[in-house]
């Protein structure tokens, strides 16, 4: 590929900016005005839509039409869901987790921000405090908003692959009984497998989260969005099931432990479906899902029946197996391609700069040093216009400068991220995106998040345009 300078690139008027766009869509916006520019194809490796050119894998594409046909296929379902897709649920739940415990379901059909906004609203009063590991997914900040609560942030490092530790949580518990006075900490976000690291909690990890929760009364929502995508064999432990074992341990009733719990999960991610927005919330607590049915009502209430019903034949059936795994080893082949490549360019696991698990499709990796090295000040933001004029095409700068208020500087992996839109049309999220922590060497905002929605032959393009660009990615000075 002939390497093209900015003056050696097309030159065109100003197009539409994207003002008020997801930030996270940005970067994809970046790359696909930086390749227009080299006259190549952008390789979207940022934002997290694995339906992206996909097909519905075939078994369920079969469930899904043959249950549209059917009677009252478009009436209005169940406030709790449809009682078969709950009964398939539970089965597929204690198939999958090994629980032991009495289950209450309720499905969730506008997605899972529309589940953990309703957690929120049931379990925590206005002006109340949720605790969440930093680095994290970034939804969260809106979701909170909408339920008028707090969020506060518990600082982890890239030392244990960023998970949260007892002395992190105590801290954090501390910080929110200094910023809210007034309000209570009332529940606690556990993303495992994680969003934007892709770290697997062990049980470990787990157990510790769960004896401090229980000794401070707080609720630990349990995130499994990426949970279902994993490759056979591999070890996801069930927070519920640790809870099980723990009580058991401590002659306690499983519910001591359990009932302190709740998890969610959508399987849209691993059925190449996200948009059909079906997922549940499970606790052990019965009094939960009435709370949880009540705050519902106002935004999760009437999904499409036959989008349920098809769902509940799925679930468990021969061809359910067969399209997750095929699915699955479509990200690991994906990932271990990745991992090849990135190897190559001084990046392992053994030397701590790349996060990668046999489970979702997030790897994570540190930027190189170079980047690391370098200091841009905010009030030098023209500097960046000028260099990378696809930013100026896609927000305005003030929309830009918001994004950096509260640094005061642009992070390492921003400007990693823009030159790699830059140079070699690829996009990918800059971990500033999902962390509040600030100039910590092992912090998040150092680190940078792919998604493994593009196939291998993409994949392959990307580091031959990235080998051919004097190894933008290369991780040494």
């Amino acid at each position: 590929m002939k390497e093209k300078s900015l003056r050696q690139r097309k030159t065109r008027p100003l197009v539409e900016k994207t003002t008020g766009t997801y930030p996270n869509k940005w970067y994809g916006e970046y790359a696909a005005k930086a390749a227009e520019e080299l006259e190549i194809k952008p390789i979207a490796m940022g934002y997290g839509d694995p339906a992206i050119d996909a097909c519905i894998p075939p078994n369920f594409l079969r469930a899904l039409q043959k249950h549209l046909e059917l009677p009252n296929a478009g009436a209005y379902s169940s406030d709790y869901g449809e009682k078969v897709l709950r009964e398939a649920y539970e089965k597929f739940i204690k198939k999958d987790e090994g629980l032991e415990s009495d289950l209450h379901i309720s499905v969730g059909t506008a997605g899972g921000r529309s589940i953990i906004t309703s957690t929120f609203k049931a379990l925590a009063d206005p002006g109340d405090v949720i605790l969440v590991p930093d680095p994290g997914w970034s939804g969260y900040k809106a979701l909170a908003r909408d339920a008028k609560v707090h969020l506060v942030d518990i600082s982890t490092t890239s030392d244990n692959h960023f998970v949260p530790t007892r002395s992190g949580i105590e801290r954090a518990i501390e910080k929110a009984g200094e910023l809210y006075p007034k309000g209570k900490v009332k529940l606690m976000m556990i993303n495992t497998p994680h969003n934007p690291t892709g770290t697997v909690y062990n049980e470990d990890d787990l157990k510790e989260i769960i004896q401090v929760l229980y000794d401070r009364n707080i609720t630990g929502l349990v995130d499994y969005t990426y949970r279902a995508i994993r490759m056979k064999g591999t070890s996801v432990p069930s927070v519920h099931k640790v809870a099980e074992r723990m009580a058991e341990e401590k002659n306690m009733p499983l519910e001591d432990l359990t009932g302190k719990l709740v998890a969610m999960q959508t399987l849209g991610k691993v059925t190449l479906t996200p948009g059909l927005r079906v997922g549940y919330v499970m606790a052990t607590d019965p009094d939960f899902m009435g709370k949880f049915s009540k705050e519902k009502q106002a935004n999760d209430l009437s999904g499409h029946i036959f989008i349920q019903t098809a769902l509940a034949e799925y679930l468990g059936s021969k061809g359910q197996e067969e399209d997750f795994a095929n699915t699955v080893s479509q990200f690991e082949e994906r990932r271990n391609y990745l991992l090849e490549e990135m190897n190559k360019l001084g990046y392992s696991q053994k030397a701590g700069n790349i996060v990668a698990n046999p489970v979702g499709f997030y790897v994570t990796f540190e930027v190189p040093k170079r980047f690391q090295e370098q200091k841009f000040n905010l009030h030098d933001v023209s500097e960046l216009f000028e260099k990378f004029p696809f930013i100026r095409e896609t927000i305005s700068k003030d929309e830009y400068k918001n994004l950096f208020e509260d640094r005061g500087y642009i992070p390492s992996s921003e400007l990693f991220a823009l030159e790699l839109a830059d140079r070699v049309g690829v996009a990918v999220c800059p971990g500033h995106l999902f962390s509040k922590d600030q100039n910590r060497e092992n912090g998040y905002e150092n680190w940078c998040r792919v998604a493994l929605i593009q196939p291998v032959e993409a994949l392959r393009e990307m580091f031959s345009r990235i080998n051919e660009n004097a190894d933008v990615l290369r991780y040494g000075k």
